[in-house]
C-alpha cells in the first residue's frame, strides 16, 4: 500500500482488510509457517503486475524481462516450503484494456443518439 494514492477507487474498509492479508509481511509469515509445519502446508500463489515488475526493474537497473525471470526464479527457489505458483498479470491487464477500448468505441458511436453515453471513466491503479 506504500504506492497507493488513496483515491478510494478500489479500496473500501472491507477491501483494505483483504489487501492487508496479502502484504509482504503475511507472505513471510506464510512461508515461515510452511517451513515449520510442512504437513499443514498452505498453497502460496504470487501474482506480479506489470507496474510492480517495471518498478523493480528500474530499482535494480535491469531489463523488465530479466527482472521477471529472476523474480520468478527467486520465488520458486524458496524450495518446497516456498511459493508454488507465480503468475504474470500482463495478459489480464491487456484483456481489460481491450474490453475498455471496445466499450469506449460502442459509447462513442452512440453519443449522437444517447447523451448519457459519454463520458466514460476507466483507470488502472498506479500503485
Amino acid at each position: 500500500l506504500n504506492d497507493c494514492l488513496a483515491c478510494s477507487g478500489c479500496i473500501t474498509s472491507a477491501e483494505s482488510v483483504l489487501i492487508t492479508q496479502q502484504s509482504h509481511e503475511e507472505l513471510c509469515k506464510m512461508l515461515t509457517f510452511n517451513k515449520v509445519a510442512p504437513s499443514e502446508q498452505k498453497l502460496v500463489v504470487v501474482s506480479v503486475s506489470p507496474q510492480s515488475r517495471a518498478s523493480l526493474a528500474a530499482r535494480c537497473k535491469m531489463g523488465v524481462l530479466e527482472t521477471a525471470k529472476k523474480l520468478t526464479a527467486f520465488l520458486k527457489s524458496l524450495g518446497k516450503c516456498g511459493v508454488h505458483y507465480v503468475f504474470d498479470t500482463t495478459f489480464s491487464r491487456n484483456f481489460s484494456l481491450l474490453e475498455s477500448q471496445q466499450e469506449f468505441v460502442k459509447r462513442f458511436r452512440k453519443q449522437s443518439e444517447d447523451k448519457k453515453a459519454l463520458p466514460m471513466l476507466a483507470s488502472a491503479c498506479p500503485g
